[in-house]
């Protein structure tokens, strides 16, 4: 997940925008590691460590376990434009 944004950058009202106010354009990227363990016990230690385990479906291939940064995991969701970019 790399999400990146201008240095002097600032939430004005759910947008993304520079000290004078002015807006960017927002984009998001997930970036997620493969991970082979599961199970509670995993999934606790991984959340200990700042990740949140997560699983990958679709398509016609089998799913695959992930792992994904808490922190910028929240960044994103805290931008209500998240909710509402799809890029397939």
């Amino acid at each position: 997940m790399n999400w990146s944004a201008p240095r002097n950058w600032s939430r004005c009202g759910g947008r993304v925008c520079d000290a004078t106010g002015e807006d960017y354009e927002t984009s998001f990227e997930l970036v997620a590691e493969f991970r082979e363990t599961q199970g509670k016990g995993a999934s606790r230690r991984l959340r200990h460590e700042g990740k949140v385990p997560a699983i990958l479906y679709g398509g016609h291939a089998d799913a695959r376990t992930l792992t994904l940064s808490h922190q910028k995991l929240l960044i994103m969701l805290d931008n209500e434009r998240f909710y509402s970019t799809s890029s397939v």
